[in-house]
């Protein structure tokens, strides 16, 4: 079960308790801001039916439902109730959703800029390894083989004590 603390009245509250922020049971709980993704640029999801509710003095309240719809496939909100339907009926991640809307180029770029921010990492773990086989005194290894080449070496020079 999630966290629910509201962020307008530091109180935690359960799944469908919506209201009763501040002790004021027409005013709703907030949580912070969360964005959902969907694959339809304009996607309307019914996320909260309109419903009626008995006030505390006893009169009939009417609730208004909640109909929302995904502006360029994004949706962005604090509340809670609205939260809880997205989080079932919404599941893209962002990853997903920018996988979905990139073209073949921006893709293309993106893994080049992967592979070239790997690159400058060995690079940059290349060099440091050299300063501290230099600061021992020993030779640098090679870098693809490693000390193979050197143990090899002495392996295959004949023994003179015979």
């Amino acid at each position: 079960m999630p966290d629910l603390t509201c962020t307008q009245c530091n109180k935690p509250f359960e799944v469908g308790a919506w209201y009763g922020c501040a002790g004021n049971n027409t005013r709703k709980h907030r949580l912070p801001k969360k964005t959902y993704y969907a694959e339809n640029d304009r996607l309307t999801v019914n996320a909260v039916p309109a419903t009626t509710v008995v006030a505390p003095n006893g009169s009939a309240l009417h609730v208004p439902g909640a109909i929302i719809t995904f502006t360029g496939g994004m949706y962005v909100t604090d509340d809670p109730e609205i939260q809880e339907v997205l989080d079932r009926r919404c599941p893209l991640t962002k990853e997903e959703y920018m996988d979905k809307r990139m073209t073949p180029q921006l893709k293309a770029a993106r893994d080049r800029g992967i592979v070239e921010e790997q690159k400058a990492l060995i690079d940059t773990l290349k060099a440091e390894n050299a300063k501290l086989r230099e600061g021992k005194g020993q030779a640098p290894a090679d870098p693809v083989m490693g000390n193979v080449r050197r143990k090899a070496a002495s392996a295959a020079k004949p023994d003179k004590t015979n």
